[in-house]
């Protein structure tokens, strides 16, 4: 798996620009949610919606999820997105991604919102 730092940039302002970098995947471009971009604002209320599992709850393939030590799990889809991303404090899981929308599109994602300089930390 490919794991990236994200160390100083806030995780909403990382997750819309992953998700804008994006189309629709698959089945996904029919579904009734499916969104073509969203802003950080929307990133984050997704963030913010997300719940933790359970302790005795087996962590559910493609949905999204709380681990227990604060990771957060976007699950397989969003909005039509193949996304699958793990974010955990400075770092964030992208090898479904890249597999999924091309190998190292992540990596330029990052790079260039940390260019940008518009995706700090909100905290």
């Amino acid at each position: 798996m490919t794991t990236i730092d994200i160390k100083g940039l806030d995780w909403a302002a990382v997750l819309a620009e992953l998700f804008n970098a994006t189309q629709p995947y698959g089945m996904g471009a029919k579904a009734p949610d499916v969104k073509k971009k969203i802003t950080v604002e929307q990133a984050q209320e997704f963030l913010d919606s997300v719940k933790p599992r359970a302790i005795t709850e087996p962590p559910r393939p493609g949905k999204a999820y709380v681990e227990f030590g604060g990771g957060v799990h976007t699950g397989r889809y969003l909005y039509g997105h193949s996304l699958e991303l793990v974010f955990d404090q400075d770092t964030v899981e992208v090898g479904h991604y890249n597999h999924d929308n091309g190998q190292g599109l992540a990596e330029q994602v990052i790079a260039r919102l940390r260019e940008s300089g518009e995706g700090g930390s909100s905290g």
